[in-house]
């Protein structure tokens, strides 16, 4: 079952990274069209990536750990 989502994972990542080149490509170079690719990312992998996250990751408490240095790294 995890096989279908690893193929439609990197075939959707093949797809951006495409897509990021075309309009890299076609956009003056003050356009800034790194933002829209990373928003386009957010939206369509980022709540996909994380209910994967959250249903096969191992839980305990050193991951959790991590997690919030991570978090607070990032806050500062």
């Amino acid at each position: 079952m995890t096989g279908g989502f690893e193929a439609v994972a990197i075939g959707l990542s093949v797809l951006m990274h495409v897509t990021w080149n075309l309009i890299a490509r076609h956009q003056p170079h003050d356009a800034e069209p790194l933002w829209w690719v990373l928003l386009g990312h957010l939206v369509l992998v980022a709540p996909w990536g994380l209910v994967r996250f959250v249903v096969e990751a191992q839980w305990s408490p050193h991951l959790l750990a991590l997690l919030l240095t991570s978090a607070a790294a990032n806050v500062l």
